[in-house]
Protein backbone atom coordinates (compact mmCIF):
# COMPACT_ATOMS: atom_id res chain seq x y z
CA UNK A 1 0.00 0.00 0.00
CA UNK A 2 0.86 3.20 -0.82
CA UNK A 3 2.45 5.84 2.11
CA UNK A 4 0.21 8.25 2.58
CA UNK A 5 1.84 11.63 2.75
CA UNK A 6 1.32 15.13 0.41
CA UNK A 7 -2.20 16.98 -0.15
CA UNK A 8 -5.19 16.39 -2.81
CA UNK A 9 -5.37 18.47 -5.35
CA UNK A 10 -8.03 18.99 -7.73
CA UNK A 11 -5.89 18.06 -10.23
CA UNK A 12 -5.18 14.13 -8.52
CA UNK A 13 -6.54 11.37 -10.26
CA UNK A 14 -10.32 10.27 -8.42
CA UNK A 15 -9.02 6.61 -7.66
CA UNK A 16 -6.01 8.13 -5.70
CA UNK A 17 -8.35 10.27 -3.86
CA UNK A 18 -10.71 7.39 -3.31
CA UNK A 19 -8.15 5.16 -2.24
CA UNK A 20 -6.43 7.24 0.02
CA UNK A 21 -9.70 7.81 1.69
CA UNK A 22 -9.92 4.24 2.30
CA UNK A 23 -6.47 3.83 3.35
CA UNK A 24 -7.40 6.44 6.35
CA UNK A 25 -10.74 4.59 6.82
CA UNK A 26 -9.16 1.44 7.27
CA UNK A 27 -6.45 3.17 9.93
CA UNK A 28 -8.94 4.68 11.82
CA UNK A 29 -11.05 1.35 11.97
CA UNK A 30 -7.64 -0.57 13.19
CA UNK A 31 -6.78 2.13 15.53
CA UNK A 32 -10.38 1.66 16.95
CA UNK A 33 -9.76 -2.01 16.78
CA UNK A 34 -6.45 -1.45 18.90
CA UNK A 35 -7.86 0.54 21.57
CA UNK A 36 -11.07 -2.27 22.06
CA UNK A 37 -7.97 -4.85 22.14
CA UNK A 38 -5.93 -3.15 24.69
CA UNK A 39 -9.14 -2.95 26.80
CA UNK A 40 -10.16 -6.22 26.62
CA UNK A 41 -6.56 -7.08 28.16
CA UNK A 42 -7.20 -5.25 30.72
CA UNK A 43 -10.62 -6.55 31.42
CA UNK A 44 -9.74 -10.51 31.31
CA UNK A 45 -8.57 -9.99 35.00
CA UNK A 46 -11.08 -8.99 36.86
CA UNK A 47 -13.78 -11.12 37.94
CA UNK A 48 -17.15 -11.82 36.77
CA UNK A 49 -19.00 -9.63 39.18
CA UNK A 50 -17.23 -6.91 37.54
CA UNK A 51 -17.22 -8.08 34.21
CA UNK A 52 -20.67 -7.52 34.67
CA UNK A 53 -20.77 -4.08 36.20
CA UNK A 54 -18.56 -2.49 33.67
CA UNK A 55 -21.34 -4.23 30.99
CA UNK A 56 -24.06 -2.56 32.45
CA UNK A 57 -22.67 1.07 33.51
CA UNK A 58 -21.29 0.98 29.62
CA UNK A 59 -25.39 -0.18 28.76
CA UNK A 60 -26.41 2.96 30.68
CA UNK A 61 -23.61 5.28 29.35
CA UNK A 62 -25.14 4.22 26.03
CA UNK A 63 -28.75 4.37 26.50
CA UNK A 64 -28.10 8.18 27.76
CA UNK A 65 -26.01 9.04 24.18
CA UNK A 66 -29.31 7.69 22.21
CA UNK A 67 -32.00 9.46 24.11
CA UNK A 68 -32.56 12.73 21.68
CA UNK A 69 -32.53 16.07 23.46
CA UNK A 70 -31.09 15.02 26.73
CA UNK A 71 -28.25 17.38 26.23
CA UNK A 72 -27.87 20.90 28.77
CA UNK A 73 -28.06 22.85 25.08
CA UNK A 74 -31.20 21.49 23.86
CA UNK A 75 -32.53 22.10 27.60
CA UNK A 76 -32.22 25.90 26.51
CA UNK A 77 -34.61 25.74 23.76
CA UNK A 78 -38.25 25.23 24.26
CA UNK A 79 -41.55 27.09 25.12
CA UNK A 80 -41.70 28.79 28.79
CA UNK A 81 -42.96 26.20 31.66
CA UNK A 82 -44.34 27.43 34.43
CA UNK A 83 -48.04 28.65 36.29
CA UNK A 84 -47.35 32.38 35.97
CA UNK A 85 -49.12 34.81 33.59
CA UNK A 86 -47.38 37.12 31.42
CA UNK A 87 -47.93 39.90 33.49
CA UNK A 88 -46.94 38.42 36.50
CA UNK A 89 -42.77 36.99 35.15
CA UNK A 90 -43.06 41.25 33.67
CA UNK A 91 -44.13 42.09 37.42
CA UNK A 92 -41.17 40.25 39.19
CA UNK A 93 -38.58 40.61 36.87
CA UNK A 94 -38.93 44.40 37.57
CA UNK A 95 -39.46 44.18 41.05
CA UNK A 96 -36.56 42.36 41.09
CA UNK A 97 -34.35 45.34 39.39
CA UNK A 98 -32.06 46.28 41.45
CA UNK A 99 -31.20 50.39 41.36
CA UNK A 100 -28.04 51.33 43.41
CA UNK A 101 -26.20 54.13 41.36
CA UNK A 102 -25.32 57.16 43.02
CA UNK A 103 -24.84 60.16 41.43
CA UNK A 104 -22.02 62.33 42.47
CA UNK A 105 -21.71 65.56 42.71
CA UNK A 106 -19.20 67.97 40.39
Amino acid sequence: MEAISGEIRETDNPVRIIALAQAIETMGTALNNNIVNSYLALFKSLSPRAKLDLISRLTQSLEGDLKPGNSLFDSAFGAWQGDESAEQLISDIRDSRNFNRQIEGL
